[in-house]
Formats: C-alpha cells, sequence, structure tokens
C-alpha cells in the first residue's frame, strides 16, 4: 500500500512537471541512489521536486517506466496545443499584414490624390490672379494716362488765367501808382487853398456863429484859435516839422510837430502830432520811456534807438565789462613774465597782476597762475656718463661743488666731440642758467654743447675759448626731471670734462 501510494505521487509529481514546464523543455526527471533508497527528481522552474522510494530497484525502475508511458500522452497533447497556439498567432500576423499593405496603398493613393488636386488648385489660381492683373493693370494704366491729360489741360488753363490776372493786376497797380503821384501834391496845395479861403467858407457856413465858426462836410469847425501846448515830460523836445503860418510860432490847425525824448530814454511808436480844425492835437501827448541799462558784466547787443530799447547780453566766458553799456566785452588779460595774478578775473573786472617778490620768478609771458617761484640752484639727483677715465674722476664730481680739477673733476677716456654726460634732477624743475668750469687744461675744452632735457625740448650753447666759471642763459624749458649735455664741438680733444657744472631755474 505504500508502495502504491509513492508510485502514485511521483505519476502525479512527474505528470504536473511534464505540462506545466513543456513550453520550457523541462528536463527529465533524474533517479538518484541515497543511502539505500531510490530518490527521483523532478525540476519545475527554478525548483527541484524528490520523491523517496524504497522498493528494489528492478520493480522501482519497471514501475517508474510505466509512470512515464503514461505521462507521455500528456506531453504530446500539449504539443498539439502549443501547434494550434502558433499556427492562430501566424494567422492573426498574416492578417495584420495584409491590413497594413491595404492602409499602405490606400495613403498612396490618398497623397496622389491630394497632390494631384493641389497642382490643378493652383494652376487655376495663378491664372486667375494673372488675368485679374492683366486686367488692373490696363485699367490702371488707361486711368493715369486720363489724369495726366486731365491735369496738364487744367494746369494749362489755370497758368493762362493767373497770367491774364497777374498782367490786370499790374496794369492796375501802375495805374494806382501813377493817380496817387498826381492825388498827393493835389490834396496837399488844395488843403492850403482850402485854408487860405476859410474867411469866405465861414460866411457860407450856415453855423449858428457865422463870425466864429465854418462848416466843412457839415461840421462846424472853429474860424480861428490853435491847439493847446501840448503836456510832456520835462526835458522832451517839441520842434515845429511844417506850419501854416511860417513866421508865426503858435499851433494854428495843420502845423506838425516832432517830439524828441531826453536822454536816457526812447518814444515807442510815432514821435509826430498834427493839430486838428477842432483845435485838438492828432494823438496824445507821447510818453517817453526809459532806456534800459546794460550792467558790468553785460554789453550792448543792439544799441538804442529814439523808439526802440537797448537789447543787453551777457558777456561771453573769459571776457568782462565794468562799466555800464559797455559796447563790447574785453578779454582777460594775462601777466607777463615775472608777475603772477593778485586778483582773480571775474566777468565784472580783469585780472589784476603784481611783480613777483624779490628773489622770486615767473618765466611765462602769457601767464595766468597766481604763483610764483623761488629761482635757485636746482639739486642733481644723480648722473651717467659716455665715459669715465678712472674712478677718481666719475661723472659725480661734475657736481660735488668744487670748482677745481684733480680727483674733483669729471673727465671722459679719450672722448672728445659726441661725449656726454647725463644729469638727473629729484623732482619736476624748469631750468634757464647752466653754470660751467672746463677742465685746467685748455687741450680738454669743450667749444659747443648740445643740452637735451627730456620734457623734448633742447638748447644750443656756444662755449669761449675760456676755462670760467661762465653762466648760459636760455629762455626757460617745460618741466623735466634729467637733461643730457652732449659736446659737440671741442677745441681740443684729449680727456675732456667739466671741473664743476651747476643749473639754475626752480622747482616746479
Amino acid at each position: 500500500m505504500t508502495c502504491d501510494m509513492t508510485m502514485l505521487a511521483l505519476a502525479v509529481l512527474v505528470a504536473c512537471a511534464f505540462c506545466v514546464n513543456a513550453q520550457n523543455a523541462a528536463p527529465e526527471p533524474e533517479m538518484r541512489a541515497v543511502n539505500g533508497s531510490l530518490e527521483i527528481h523532478v525540476q519545475q522552474g527554478n525548483a527541484v521536486y524528490a520523491v523517496e522510494h524504497s522498493g528494489s530497484g528492478e520493480s522501482t525502475r519497471l514501475d517508474l517506466l510505466q509512470l512515464l508511458r503514461r505521462v507521455t500522452p500528456l506531453e504530446e497533447r500539449q504539443d498539439k496545443t502549443d501547434w494550434r497556439l502558433n499556427a492562430t498567432v501566424d494567422a492573426m500576423t498574416s492578417a495584420v499584414e495584409r491590413l497594413r499593405e491595404r492602409g499602405d496603398d490606400l495613403g498612396r493613393r490618398t497623397n496622389t490624390s491630394i497632390a494631384a488636386l493641389e497642382a490643378e488648385l493652383t494652376s487655376t489660381i495663378n491664372t486667375k490672379t494673372q488675368t485679374l492683373a492683366t486686367a488692373v493693370g490696363e485699367d490702371i494704366h488707361s486711368l493715369r494716362a486720363n489724369i495726366t491729360a486731365t491735369m496738364s489741360q487744367l494746369r494749362a488753363s489755370v497758368d493762362s488765367e493767373l497770367s491774364d490776372q497777374r498782367s490786370a493786376i499790374n496794369d492796375l497797380s501802375g495805374q494806382v501808382t501813377a493817380i496817387t503821384d498826381q492825388l498827393v501834391p493835389r490834396m496837399q496845395a488844395l488843403e492850403m487853398q482850402l485854408q487860405a479861403l476859410q474867411p469866405v467858407l465861414d460866411t457860407f457856413a450856415g453855423c449858428t456863429n457865422i463870425a466864429a465858426y465854418a462848416k466843412v462836410d457839415g461840421t462846424c469847425y472853429p474860424t480861428s484859435g490853435v491847439c493847446p501846448d501840448p503836456v510832456v515830460m520835462e526835458g522832451v523836445t517839441i520842434t515845429i516839422a511844417t506850419s501854416v503860418q511860417p513866421d508865426v510860432i503858435e499851433y494854428v490847425p495843420g502845423t506838425l510837430v516832432n517830439f524828441a525824448c531826453p536822454d536816457g530814454y526812447y518814444l515807442p511808436g510815432d514821435d509826430t502830432a498834427t493839430c486838428l480844425r477842432t483845435l485838438e492835437w492828432s494823438r496824445d501827448p507821447p510818453e517817453c520811456k526809459q532806456l534800459t541799462v546794460c550792467r558790468p558784466s553785460e554789453y550792448v547787443k543792439t544799441p538804442a534807438t529814439s523808439s526802440t530799447d537797448r537789447e543787453c547780453e551777457q558777456c561771453p566766458p573769459n571776457t568782462f565789462s565794468s562799466t555800464d553799456n559797455a559796447a563790447t566785452c574785453a578779454s582777460y588779460s594775462t601777466c607777463g613774465v615775472n608777475k603772477y595774478a593778485s586778483v582773480a578775473p571775474s566777468p565784472t573786472n580783469d585780472r589784476g597782476c603784481t611783480p613777483c617778490p624779490s628773489g622770486q620768478v615767473q618765466p611765462s609771458s602769457s601767464y595766468t597762475g597766481n604763483t610764483c617761484y623761488v629761482y635757485r640752484k636746482l639739486p642733481i639727483a644723480s648722473c651717467s656718463a659716455s665715459s669715465e677715465y678712472s674712478s677718481t674722476y666719475r661723472c659725480s664730481n661734475a657736481f660735488n661743488g668744487v670748482f677745481a680739477d684733480g680727483g674733483n673733476a669729471w673727465a671722459t677716456s679719450g672722448q672728445g666731440t659726441g661725449s656726454w654726460i647725463r644729469f638727473n634732477f629729484p623732482q619736476n624743475v624748469r631750468v634757464t642758467r647752466m653754470r660751467y668750469q672746463q677742465r685746467s687744461c685748455s687741450c680738454e675744452w669743450y667749444r659747443q654743447l648740445r643740452l637735451d632735457f627730456n620734457d623734448g625740448s633742447s638748447r644750443t650753447l656756444d662755449l669761449p675759448n675760456s676755462q670760467g666759471p661762465i653762466n648760459k642763459d636760455f629762455t626757460y624749458t617745460g618741466a623735466a626731471t634729467s637733461v643730457k649735455v652732449t659736446g659737440t664741438q671741442v677745441y681740443t680733444t684729449t680727456n675732456n670734462g667739466f671741473n664743476e657744472v651747476e643749473f639754475y631755474g626752480f622747482i616746479v
């Protein structure tokens, strides 16, 4: 009974293993002898199942073979199922491929139809557009031609009419001018005649008081009397320009007077008045207005006239005016040599200059600063030279303060023309004098020197045939920190040099 149950379990296990692992091609069951018993191992996936059987070896083997025969039909059935499944998948795959091919064919035909439709539509649009453009262009050309012709006709008509009107206006203007030229003197003569006939006209005037008034143009005017004296401000001058009775100093009707304002005033507008028949003046008494005064720092831009005020304007930069109503503004003065600006300029005053104190200098001829400088011997900080005769005759001996030769001088090593010595100042200086002494032997004297300052300026000095000490003055240099002294000519060449060299000027 136990053996049968064991065999049954073994069969079930083997059958399950074959069913489950048929797709994975599971390995066949493995029999192992362990401690006198038989174990059957069956693998399912990653798991291994073992069934122990304790029967005899031969019977166990026969039982196992019989069990395997029962399992084999199950494996064959599984294979048939797999075949049907694979056939079904293949059929579905073939159907999908046919559908895809039909879809691709449909897409190609659709694209072809769309392309043909687009081409036909584009051609139609282009044809219509060209036809429309041609028609519009012809219409525009025709319309432009019509407009041009019409404008030409209109312009010709307008020009002709304007020419006729301009000619007529010119003719009329000439006639008016001629008539005016004739009427003015006639009217003046008539006015004089009317005034001369005033007594006769008074007789027939029909005014209430025919003895005192005469009627002119329906108005009665006095037949005698004068205009009152004009009421004007003090200082206004009244001059009779024309008078009906030249010998009588009275303002009878027709008298013309001129007004003139006093100094410092102007009269805006008309400066005349006429005595009328009504014994009244043709204008109110004049009102003179005070002229504007251009103050210091200003100048008269537009002068005053009898009828207009003067116009003032500020002085431009760097100029001034110090009086009222200055015609122009003057430029600031500059200070000359050895002078400095002691008074700062302003729009109302010039720059004031003062001589420098004793012992001080100022070299510029157009100076605007307020500083003078102490004239002095200038310090020398260091030197270099084209050569040195020996350590005893170094370039530093040329500014050691000793005017002597021997071990106190600078001497070159057999150099003359072209030899040089450079002096370095400790700060910016402006130089105007060189004081020097040549070596003791005249066989080592320079004839001419060139001084090159590092501000870019240079000076040439002609030296006398003398040892010195000698002062050589020249115009001030700019601000410099070094000078190179080169011998450009010599009297004789041996070991030329200097006993002593000094420079004078001021420190900037």
